[in-house]
């Protein structure tokens, strides 16, 4: 998620020129359906578990993204990666709210507070390791025998969103040892477990 949100707005400036408030315009579509789609996960989630929430929600991000480094170009369309970004933020939203609802299920009462703050931490640390990681993939792959500065760097952009591909089909397969869990009903830890 990160790394797209990060990439996506150099791509624009670096290879479609595009000025800086064409480049944030073009997150806010995908920002917006994130929010409604986390909203929507977290009502199926309390019906029927999170376990197919994030099977679907990986395979989505994993379809769309390998959709989304096709497409990458140098004249690539505004409004079609506007489209492709907005679709991509909505399997994030379907994924992200089952994955962190069945985290904090799975731990004791006693743990709630350490667990939220511990929750945040660690995202943030991943996004910014992530996004450190997804750049030097791109500043390594980059074709610097191309004269244009902009060609160059698109195969730098494609090696990162294909590294995300492969992170997020890691992410699908994983999945499936995600336990049941029947939304907000039946918790994955025992009463008498949180007791103790």
């Amino acid at each position: 998620m990160a790394g797209v949100e990060l990439l996506l707005p150099i791509y624009a400036q670096n290879v479609r020129e595009m000025m800086l408030r064409e480049s944030g315009l073009l997150l806010l579509p995908g920002a917006l359906l994130m929010g409604v789609s986390g909203v929507i996960s977290g009502k199926i989630y309390d019906n029927f578990g999170g376990r197919y929430l994030i099977r679907i929600g990986f395979l989505w991000i994993a379809v769309v993204l390998s959709f989304l480094t096709m497409v990458l170009t140098a004249r690539a369309s505004y409004f079609l990666l506007m489209g492709i970004y907005a679709m991509l933020m909505t399997g994030v939203g379907f994924m992200m709210t089952p994955i962190t609802a069945l985290a904090m299920a799975s731990l004791p009462s006693s743990m709630m507070n350490y667990a939220s703050s511990m929750t945040t931490t660690i995202h943030t640390l991943g996004m910014s390791m992530g996004g450190a990681l997804l750049i030097t993939l791109m500043t390594i792959t980059a074709d610097y025998s191309s004269v244009s500065f902009s060609v160059n760097m698109l195969k730098g952009f494609q090696a990162s969103f294909w590294a995300l591909t492969v992170i997020a089909a890691g992410g699908f397969f994983l999945s499936f040892f995600v336990p049941y869990n029947q939304g907000s009903a039946q918790p994955l830890v025992s009463e008498s477990r949180q007791a103790s």
